[in-house]
C-alpha cells in the first residue's frame, strides 16, 4: 500500500476535512483516501468518455465517405517539390 505525505496543508483546509471526514463517518485519512479514489475514478471516466467518442466520431467519418476514392497526396507532393 502507497503512503502519501502532505506538507504545508492550510490549516483552514485540514479542519473542512475533517468536519466532511464527521459527516460521512469517517476518519480523517479515510476521507482524504476516498476523495482520491473518487478523483482517479472520475479521471478514468472522463477518459473512456472521451475515447468513446472519438470512436464514434471516426465512425461516422468512415461511413461518410465509405466508397469514395481520393489521390494518393505523395503524388502530389513530388510534382509540387519537383516544379
Amino acid at each position: 500500500m502507497i503512503q502519501i505525505l502532505i506538507q504545508d496543508l492550510d490549516p483552514t483546509v485540514a479542519d473542512r476535512l475533517k468536519i466532511r471526514a464527521g459527516k460521512h463517518g469517517r476518519s480523517l485519512e479515510a476521507e482524504v483516501k476516498a476523495i482520491l479514489e473518487a478523483a482517479a475514478e472520475a479521471e478514468a471516466v472522463e477518459k473512456a468518455t472521451t475515447m468513446a467518442e472519438a470512436r464514434k466520431l471516426i465512425e461516422e467519418g468512415r461511413q461518410k465517405y465509405a466508397g469514395r476514392t481520393f489521390s494518393d497526396s505523395v503524388e502530389l507532393l513530388r510534382e509540387d517539390r519537383n516544379r
